[in-house]
């Protein structure tokens, strides 16, 4: 069976060799879903994290690696232990049994007709809401800004780290914002300073 998980923010770069054991190498050529930096999350000291939002997010190029395991639930599971989350926040299609999981069907929709595009006999992501509620694009700029500027340091090591280390072709509305924002690039040019 062809297992594929989807990754496009810290699974690509942030190592963790219990997860990464499980996998073959990460490429280019996952679907296209629209993603942005808009989840607070706990375990990165509030740093806004990326995840799929169909509202506010920006089609981009995910990346895959194929599984290692030989069912599915352990890969699930692989996935669920290194979110630190719940298997609910896991989603999920398996064209061989017809199972499937997530939050919206768009992304589900997009997914599956990726996986019979590649031959992928399941494919599983991350699957967790953003924090921003109901907010159109602009009023999530302004937000996700405000936001950052009041971590306390190390929330904002954080999200730099974060946000920098992000594929290259994860270009969302917020970190193009970002870039040009003189408040980002000095909390940058410290991080880079402090390594």
């Amino acid at each position: 069976m062809k297992i594929a998980v989807i990754g496009w923010g810290s699974l690509i770069w942030d190592q963790r060799p219990e997860f990464d054991r499980h996998l073959m190498a990460w490429a280019a050529g996952g679907p296209y879903l629209p993603i942005e930096f808009c989840r607070k999350s706990e375990s990165r000291c509030n740093a806004l994290t990326l995840v799929i939002d169909w509202r506010i997010g920006t089609s981009v190029e995910t990346f895959y690696a194929l599984s290692k395991r030989t069912d599915p639930r352990d890969a699930v599971c692989d996935l669920r232990s290194r979110e630190g989350t719940t298997v609910d926040n896991v989603g999920f299609v398996n064209r061989e049994n017809g199972d499937e999981h997530g939050r919206d069907p768009k992304s589900l929709t997009a997914i599956k007709a990726w996986a019979i595009e590649k031959g992928i006999d399941c494919a599983m992501w991350t699957d967790l809401e953003g924090s921003f509620g109901q907010q159109g694009p602009d009023q999530f700029i302004a937000a996700a800004m405000a936001h950052l500027r009041s971590l306390d340091l190390r929330g904002v090591r954080e999200a730099v780290r974060y946000i920098i280390k992000a594929p290259p072709q994860t270009e969302t509305c917020l970190r193009r914002v970002l870039m040009d924002d003189e408040w980002f690039k000095g909390q940058v040019a410290l991080c880079e300073k402090d390594d």
